[in-house]
This record gives structure tokens, sequence and C-alpha cells, in this order.
């Protein structure tokens, strides 16, 4: 299995969804600067809105290291079968 982090950023309070949406338009530019694939997305849930992004564990350890995400998760994906095969 290869493995992914989803790096997180959490806002909070009244201004949270505007200012991850902010955020967001910073992470992209941050990448297409960089050469980095990768789409911050948002996630909502009743305390927090986070933008979120997935990057091989390798290259968002790098990238976490430069952003600082407030957290991270592991997440794997199944290898993909062989072409042809």
């Amino acid at each position: 299995m290869s493995h992914r982090l989803r790096l997180f950023w959490d806002f909070f309070g009244p201004e949270a969804e505007p200012t991850a949406r902010h955020h967001q338009r910073h992470l992209t530019e941050f990448l297409t600067k960089n050469s980095v694939d990768g789409r911050p997305e948002l996630e909502h849930d009743e305390a927090r809105v986070s933008v979120y992004l997935d990057l091989p564990k390798e290259l968002a350890e790098k990238v976490g290291r430069v952003l600082r995400p407030r957290r991270a998760t592991l997440v794997e994906e199944p290898e993909k079968p062989p072409l042809g095969g």
C-alpha cells in the first residue's frame, strides 16, 4: 500500500469559513509556485472549518515543515493493479 498524509489547517468561530477559503487560495498558490500536485479542499463539521491537503507521505512531511498544519492523518490507498494485468 502507498501511504499519503492528509494535512489539516483548522479554523474556528464565526469567521472560520471565509478565513479557511482565504487560506485555501494561499495553499493553492503555494502548490502552483512550487510545482506540487495537490488540491486543497474544505471540510466542515459542527465545531470548525478545515482546509485539508492529501500528499504522498514524504512530500507531506516536507510541505508540513514549511506550512505547519495543525494536524495530520494517515490515508492508505490500495496499490493500483499493473496495466494490462
